[in-house]
């Protein structure tokens, strides 16, 4: 195995799904991989390719200062690498943005799926513009666009997903109103129903933020 001196033994999943398992499973993390693990994996790695990047699975790393790491699915594609990352298990925030800076000091951008932390997730973090992370069900869909996870995938890497503009990023803003005149004085108000903000320099790409009445919530 890639992760460690364990035997491979050639194995299939329920669904149909060809895999290496452990020969033996102590002492190693990856040992007890999931079907969610062993199949989004495989998901992720197809849909990078049709997008046109080369992708490998359980791909290792080091960063310049020396610390390891393992990436999920790493993509490449004129020089530039992205890892995305399965996480089904659960894991704090701040081991989370430990593993991110491993990427960004080898030159790699990081991205997550995360089965952990569904309700911090269904609203924008403050880390995310650094550590781009979204929820993902157990059936591999990703709620925040109602997509699947390949879908995702190659919109990422195809330049038409763009997630978490860092803070002080300059965008251009659309409103959308609805009028109503009054029954009574026949006066005329504007109720503002929608918010765009679009990123100068990509005009494909909009970001709603509908009105809430606790604030704004950019999805």
């Amino acid at each position: 195995m890639a992760c460690c001196e364990a035997r491979a033994v050639p194995k299939r999943s329920v669904t149909g799904l060809p895999f290496f398992a452990h020969g033996r499973t102590s002492g190693c993390d990856s040992a007890a991989e999931t079907e969610f693990h062993l199949r989004g994996k495989v998901l992720i790695r197809d849909a990078a390719r049709v997008a046109g990047w080369t992708a490998q699975v359980e791909v290792p790393g080091t960063t310049p200062g020396g610390a390891r790491w393992q990436a999920d699915v790493l993509c490449e594609e004129g020089g530039r690498q992205v890892a995305f990352e399965l996480q089904r298990s659960g894991i704090t925030l701040a081991h989370l943005g430990e593993r991110q800076a491993r990427y960004w000091e080898s030159g790699v951008r990081g991205m997550w799926f995360m089965r952990t932390h569904e309700r911090r997730l269904k609203e924008p973090q403050v880390w995310q513009h650094q550590t781009p992370a979204l929820y993902v069900t157990e059936g591999h869909h990703v709620p925040a666009f109602q997509l699947g996870l390949s879908e995702v995938v190659q919109a990422a890497l195809s330049g038409q997903l763009l997630l978490f503009p860092a803070p002080r990023w300059p965008v251009r803003v659309t409103t959308m109103a609805h009028t109503y005149r009054c029954h009574y004085c026949r006066s005329v108000t504007a109720v503002l129903a929608r918010v765009f903000l679009a990123p100068i320099g990509r005009p494909e790409v909009l970001i709603e933020a509908p009105w809430r009445s606790k604030g704004w919530l950019a999805g």
